[in-house]
């Protein structure tokens, strides 16, 4: 059945791919996914792309896969730098389920990069790769990522300070907004927005080691 799925994705046959991935039975889709991940049988990013090329996001069917799809990499924290590049090309910012999985990728990334889980050099890439992403996410996610940066930074949770340079590209990208929703749902200007959470910020006790690395949040 996998072979016939990527078979078919070479040929182009959307229809007809589509109607197979409509035939997987109950967690078989998965188990196709961990014989290639986790037993290292096949390329596992060529056969999601492969389940992409058959669930077009404008079909309440293929978003529906796409995001058990999602949910599985998720759940396998299979974030690696190859990885990450295919969940964000397969989740549109166009549509909701596409946003919060972008929200959901970014912060499990963030998740990895303070636990010390990965390599600097893989830490890189995946910190690099989501900067280039920041400027596609709608203003109420970059409101809620910085949010969350604020709150690490509050409560003495950042331990990867690299990490904040993410911080300063979400605030960055806020302050070009025109109009930005904020606290209660109040309307304002994304330089609006990024003062409100600059003046939260400076309104706390931040941790030592963050200090330096916090003073180009400022600039």
């Amino acid at each position: 059945m996998d072979k016939k799925i990527l078979a078919l994705s070479e040929e182009g046959d959307v229809d007809s791919l589509a109607k197979l991935l409509k035939t997987l039975g109950p967690n078989q889709l998965e188990e196709f996914i961990n014989v290639r991940v986790l037993r290292g049988k096949g390329n596992p990013t060529t056969f999601l792309r492969a389940v992409f090329h058959g669930s077009p996001c404008d079909t309440a069917d293929g978003t529906a896969l796409r995001v058990g799809v999602f949910k599985h990499v998720l759940d396998l924290e299979l974030l690696g730098d190859y990885f990450i590049p295919l969940v964000i090309a397969g989740a549109p910012c166009e549509t909701s389920d596409g946003t919060a999985l972008r929200v959901g990728v970014f912060k499990h990334v963030l998740e990895l990069l303070e636990g010390g889980e990965v390599s600097s050099k893989m830490g890189s890439e995946l910190l690099g790769f989501l900067l280039m992403e920041v400027d596609f996410l709608p203003p109420s996610s970059v409101v809620e990522l910085a949010q969350l940066f604020v709150d690490a930074v509050k409560n003495g949770n950042v331990t990867n300070t690299k990490s904040l340079d993410l911080f300063s590209k979400l605030l960055s990208s806020l302050a070009s907004r025109e109009t930005v929703a904020y606290g209660n749902g109040n309307q304002m200007t994304g330089a609006e927005c990024k003062s409100h959470i600059l003046n939260s910020l400076c309104s706390s006790r931040w941790d030592s080691s963050c200090v330096i690395h916090l003073a180009a949040v400022f600039r």
